[in-house]
């Protein structure tokens, strides 16, 4: 997938360009659904999505052919792999970084020209073409008020970040007699971000009142508001659930009821669902990853 982000100032311009077209050593290669129209399953790209929709960021999609592809594609920071984002001849190729930036850039309030297009890369149904995505705030210069994504509690950065390896690890496992170990490694993951979502966070708690702490019920992992937090991790748990689900016949338990109030939440916003890839799609994306326990 590519992105590019193209931004003026009303004193000066210059280019930036994002190429969210992912490759993660434990996920497969990303790609357009297998009708060579809907959305192919990549977290990382979706996660990019995420934060542009959240910016207030809206796009539409076109095709472009992939035969005849923009000169832009070529010799475009040769060796790396996407993501990547180019700036004012700077080359960024570590995701986090890429989020860091679009954070700062796209920080509230601002006077912009802003123009944003997203090219996708098909491989279905024979179709090697490209799809592209426009948005842009007009010729004139406008006050964008974007919103801060950034999570207030530290904690909430890094909850949850074990599970995608324990599943990683789980589902191309191919020896029965590791399956369970490699399972409850999992639960256990989940278990901790189980709890993490239960525990009321430092805003949640009355310093004033005498009774005891309960339960949290705020929707997503830094309150009820969408983060970058839960950019990072609700697209990797959704993997989790669909392809765990459907290799290894393993459902997220029932009990974990901080899990499920986070899914159903994720569930109820567009930014997610309509970024999101369906069910058959992710489960296509990992056929050959999912390893079948030998006999």
């Amino acid at each position: 997938m590519a992105v590019i982000y193209e931004e003026q100032d009303a004193m000066q311009c210059a280019p930036l360009n994002i190429w969210p077209w992912e490759e993660e050593q434990d996920c497969p290669n990303t790609q357009a659904g297998s009708d060579g129209e809907s959305i192919g399953n990549c977290p990382f790209s979706q996660r990019l999505f995420m934060i542009l929709w959240l910016k207030g960021v809206v796009f539409n999609v076109t095709t472009v052919d992939l035969k005849r592809k923009p000169a832009d594609l070529h010799n475009l920071a040769p060796g790396t792999h996407p993501p990547f984002l180019t700036f004012d001849g700077e080359v960024k190729t570590d995701i986090n970084k890429i989020e860091e930036f679009l954070e700062e850039v796209l920080a509230p309030p601002k006077y912009v020209h802003l123009r944003v297009s997203v090219l996708r890369y098909k491989f279905g149904a024979g179709d090697h073409s490209l799809q592209t995505c426009h948005f842009s705030s007009g010729s004139s210069p406008r006050l964008w008020m974007y919103p801060k994504l950034a999570a207030k509690n530290r904690e909430s950065n890094t909850a949850g970040n074990d599970i995608f390896a324990k599943f990683s690890a789980y589902i191309k496992n191919t020896k029965p007699e590791a399956n369970a170990g490699l399972e409850r490694g999992l639960v256990k993951a989940l278990k901790k971000l189980d709890s993490y979502l239960n525990t009321p966070l430092p805003d949640e708690i009355d310093a004033d009142s005498m009774e005891d702490e309960k339960t949290s019920n705020r929707k997503f992992l830094d309150g009820d508001e969408l983060t970058l937090a839960d950019c990072n991790l609700l697209p990797k748990l959704h993997i989790v659930k669909v392809v765990a689900k459907k290799y290894r016949d393993f459902e997220i338990p029932a009990d974990l009821s901080g899990v499920w109030r986070y899914l159903k939440n994720a569930y109820a916003r567009d930014e997610f669902t309509n970024t999101c890839a369906a069910d058959k799609e992710i489960e296509l994306a990992y056929m050959d990853v999912a390893k079948r326990l030998a006999k």
